[in-house]
């Protein structure tokens, strides 16, 4: 019998732990289109650099031909007119000795891109992260609404039982009685359309994360210092911004493809050697082999829209300088909001419980004083009201304010730090050989 047991207890299925919010962001990080598509983006980048290496390396090219000629015509004498085959192998070796900076360039040029591919992958890495992390909120959010609704809707329910009590006694109007019941009609549709909002917030968590809301989420509540509003703080903030990183190795990039453009307008130096091995050329019996070694020198002189071209990179150069001022004031102002955001919750938050705490003393008073006939039944019902709608406004200023922190963990791209998350594929800016971005002001 008490094996029995035993084995019972066993096989009783395990209650399901909730889903945690570093398990929904992890898996939007791991396996959201957006990042993915960045992913191979930064992959077809280093790809890209790679093969502008190239122009480094030797050209060793092998040729065979073979043909059939036929020499006719009044420009040849009778003794040349005649058909023959030929054959012949052709092996020739180029090597690059100087192209005036055209490849350096060209590789430096698809380096910073690269590393342009690499802070976009970044930046939806922290773009995603913070979807995941808003769309699991929600839903706790709304969770935690339905609860409120449905407490709301039992406290209508109640009164409503207390009116009809009163009116079948005959100290209540029948007007009351329905002002009642269309207070409860009020609080059923509140709670429908919380769950309706509940709705979304699942179909959006789908969206980030590519699984449905479990019926138990985890709450997550981010913990961590005001930000400081200085300007060395947002000089730090800025140079930490993948957005930001982007831009400026953007810049860098566009600043060597110029160069590359400037490369072009400069002479050409390669050491050539090669081999040749005919047989029967010219309809002449034989075998032919040559051998030859040699530099070449090329110098463009005129080609009529190589400096033009040169130009147009001066003023795409420009033009990105331009996007990098307007990227760091759009950053600045991004930060600056999120500090503010944080700051204005956080002072809202003594004043909204305030009015949570009073409203649910004068509900509970109101109430009181109603069945003592001190109170009319819309002072009561008034009163119910004001204490879900306050109950409602404080909750959701304390989700909203986990969500403006989170929101400024994700503008100075730590928010996957931050939740200790990881992709093994993405490589370091250390290991990738990035510079620091220097920055200025903010």
């Amino acid at each position: 019998m008490a094996f029995f047991i035993i084995v019972c207890v066993i096989m009783l299925p395990l209650p399901a732990r909730a889903a945690t919010m570093r398990q929904s962001v992890a898996r939007a990080v791991q396996t959201h289109p957006n990042v993915q598509a960045a992913w191979h983006s930064f992959r077809a980048a280093q790809y890209e650099q790679e093969a502008s290496r190239g122009g480094y390396h030797p050209r060793l090219d092998i040729v065979g031909s073979v043909g059939y000629d036929s020499l006719g015509g009044r420009g040849y004498s009778g003794k040349d007119q005649t058909d023959y085959s030929w054959s012949g192998a052709y092996l020739t070796l180029n090597q690059m000795l100087y192209d005036g900076g055209l490849t350096p360039n060209q590789v430096k040029k698809f380096g910073f891109a690269k590393n342009a591919k690499y802070y976009d992958l970044l930046d939806a890495i922290e773009k995603t992260a913070f979807l995941a992390f808003r769309a699991h909120d929600d839903v706790i959010r709304y969770n935690e609404m339905i609860r409120l609704a449905n407490e709301n809707l039992e406290r209508h329910k109640t009164v409503l039982r207390l009116v009809e009590e009163r009116y079948k006694a005959g100290v209540e109007s029948a007007v009351n009685l329905d002002i009642a019941k269309g207070r409860l009609a009020l609080a059923n549709v509140n709670l429908i359309t919380e769950e309706s909002n509940k709705h979304d917030a699942c179909t959006q968590y789908y969206r980030a994360i590519g699984t449905s809301a479990d019926s138990d989420m985890e709450e997550y509540l981010v913990e961590m210092p005001n930000p400081e509003a200085t300007q060395q703080a947002m000089e730090k903030w800025l140079a930490s911004n993948p957005r930001m990183n982007s831009v400026y190795q953007s810049v860098q990039s566009t600043y060597h493809a110029m160069e590359e453009q400037r490369g072009r307008l400069r002479p050409r130096i390669d050491f050539r050697a090669g081999a040749n091995l005919e047989n029967d050329t010219d309809g002449v019996d034989g075998r032919k082999d040559k051998a030859f070694v040699e530099l070449t020198l090329r110098y463009n002189i005129y080609n009529g829209s190589d400096r033009h071209t040169v130009r147009r990179f001066e003023e795409l150069y420009k033009q990105s300088e331009e996007i990098l001022e307007k990227t760091d004031r759009e950053v600045s102002q991004s930060r600056k909001i999120a500090c503010n955001d944080i700051e204005s919750i956080e002072q809202q938050l003594a004043h909204l419980f305030q009015r949570q705490e009073s409203a649910g003393l004068m509900e509970k008073a109101y109430r009181q004083q109603y069945e003592l006939g001190r109170r009319s039944l819309l002072d009561l019902l008034d009163a119910q009201n004001e204490y879900f709608q306050a109950r409602r406004a404080y909750v959701n200023a304390l989700f909203s304010l986990n969500n403006a922190k989170a929101n400024f963990l994700a503008e100075t791209g730590s928010l996957v730090a931050f939740l200790n998350i990881t992709r093994d594929d993405v490589p370091t800016p250390e290991a990738l050989g990035i510079e620091v971005m220097q920055t200025g002001g903010g």
